[in-house]
């Protein structure tokens, strides 16, 4: 009789269910939609949100291609896609964009393909996962409109808009220094500045009371004074 220690085996293989277990609980409990295809394009595993996304059993989807699941156009996009990432073995990370019946407007999924390797690194099938970023998209898109619109506003040249640094010490008035003024000094200032006032913006910005020559001297003491005091204090002005 002869005996041979296969201990090291026996951890190994312990070792390794463990790690097929924890990564099935893990696929199983995630809110993302999961699937695996072999090269053949045939679905070998699939996770309950993509069940859940799809209506449909994991009898139902097991071993079936995209053609057997998605309309001719939606499967050919798929399909060239799988096969990129099959023959290139490059990770495939879009969004896109879907229309569904049951939905006010498009959707966005974000889908991440990957290839699945076995021991060797050959690649045996590609691992899929994607989510909806509907509310993300519309967000970075509701951002760009605002940035487009307050692009519009500074451009015009109808309005004078300035963004101001203020320091702690006194101001000056027509060269003068006035302790009811802080001083400060412009850091932006929109197109329309040159329009109303005759100075460009690198003008204005090299000398902040460069535009206090166009104000009429009553005007200063009765508005742009007050003016500059409230907002400084924090107050509005009307």
């Amino acid at each position: 009789i002869a005996y041979i220690d296969i201990t090291e085996q026996k951890q190994v293989e312990v070792a390794l269910h463990q790690s097929i277990a924890y990564y099935q609980s893990l696929a199983e409990a995630m809110p993302q939609c999961l699937y695996r295809k072999d090269r053949d394009g045939r679905v070998t595993y699939v996770n309950p949100a993509l069940m859940k996304w799809l209506s449909l059993s994991r009898t139902d989807l097991l071993g079936k291609t995209v053609h057997d699941l998605y309309p001719p156009d939606l499967a050919a996009k798929y399909a060239r896609d799988d096969a990129w990432v099959l023959e290139t073995g490059e990770v495939l990370d879009v969004v896109e964009e879907h229309v569904l019946p049951y939905r006010h407007g498009p959707i966005y999924v974000q889908v991440v393909k990957s290839p699945v390797r076995d021991s060797e690194g050959n690649i045996i099938g590609i691992q899929g996962i994607f989510w909806e970023v509907t509310e993300r998209i519309q967000l970075e898109q509701a951002l760009k409109d605002s940035e487009a619109y307050l692009q519009t506003i500074l451009g015009s040249r109808a309005a004078a808009i300035v963004q101001t640094r203020v320091f702690a010490n006194s101001g000056r008035t027509n060269g003068e220094t006035d302790s009811s003024i802080p001083n400060y000094v412009y850091d932006y200032c929109s197109e329309g500045c040159e329009h109303i006032f005759g100075y460009t913006a690198a003008d204005l910005m090299a000398d902040n009371h460069l535009w206090w020559s166009r104000v009429h001297p009553d005007d200063i003491v009765t508005t742009v004074i007050p003016s500059f005091q409230d907002i400084f204090a924090e107050r509005p002005f009307q």
